[in-house]
């Protein structure tokens, strides 16, 4: 857990932050209370409400800070293998053909989880992200593409400033060594190359936000990469939902956006009731 800290170039939200209940020790800086011309001035930094993509020089109208959790994702993702593991879960890594449509790929799933484990599948839970548009056709998916850097050393808190258009954040990467700068959102796009000017963007919008991290020789940071992915968007928000397809029983979750990580608990959680009030109506027909 570190203390996360926000930005604003104008009120969010008409000044009301609906998750300010949910996250430990919130406090608003300023929302509303007039123009905080730089952070030094709310006293919650090193004159980084000055910086920022696309915010250059724009006064800072809103702040606030509050406990979050920075994940080392390559880590957290390998532990959560581990804990699936111990319980005795089995993976299976195959290709199933998207042109068939969803009992298409159901029919394959099942016939591979019978001959490699002897098992028939009970319930199939469908966490196909982007793929979910063509398994589905699932008109509302579409491609976020995103666009961060890694540079080294691990910053002191996380930083987040929003503005028109733009974000600029930084995230440590715990143990690691490294931080992730970001970043961008473009929706609707399949170009999956990294733009050297975005990343120009990038670096110059965190510079005000972890003056710590400008320990290159040219008094820059040091970038270790630059990377580009799709989020698995979809417009109205994420579906998580039980479907009867083709005689299977399916529970969806997919279209999260770029919420993946921060979602992640409560989504298993949600899908596991689905889950069990699927296979309670099996109990039930007994």
């Amino acid at each position: 857990v570190v203390q996360s800290l926000s930005f604003w170039d104008r009120d969010p939200e008409g000044g009301i932050l609906w998750w300010a209940g949910e996250v430990g020790g919130f406090e608003t800086v300023a929302v509303g209370g007039g123009v905080v011309r730089g952070v030094e001035e709310a006293g919650i930094g090193r004159g980084r409400g000055q910086g920022g993509q696309g915010g250059q020089g724009t006064r800072v109208q809103a702040a606030a800070r509050f406990d979050a959790v920075a994940v080392n994702v390559p880590v957290y993702l390998t532990w959560l293998r581990e804990r699936v593991v111990e319980k005795g879960g089995v993976f299976i890594r195959a290709t199933v053909p998207v042109d068939r449509g969803l009992v298409g790929a159901l029919e394959v799933a099942r016939a591979t989880v019978r001959r490699i484990t002897g098992r028939e599948g009970d319930v199939f839970i469908n966490a196909t992200g982007l793929g979910a548009g063509k398994l589905c056709g699932d008109e509302k998916c579409r491609p976020v593409k995103g666009q961060t850097v890694l540079v080294r050393g691990e910053a002191d808190a996380i930083w987040t400033r929003l503005g028109e258009g733009y974000i600029a954040y930084v995230i440590p990467r715990p143990g690691s060594g490294t931080t992730v700068l970001g970043g961008t959102k473009e929706v609707g796009t399949w170009d999956e190359r990294v733009s050297e000017e975005v990343t120009r963007r990038i670096l110059e919008g965190a510079k005000g936000l972890a003056p710590e991290l400008l320990t290159g020789r040219d008094g820059g940071f040091e970038v270790v990469s630059a990377q580009a992915g799709f989020r698995p968007g979809r417009e109205g928000g994420a579906r998580v939902e039980v479907e009867r397809v083709g005689g299977f029983r399916v529970v969806h979750a997919y279209g999260v956006d770029g919420a993946g990580y921060q979602n992640s608990v409560g989504l298993a959680k949600e899908v596991e009731g689905l889950v069990q009030s699927v296979l309670g109506e099996d109990k039930a027909k007994l």
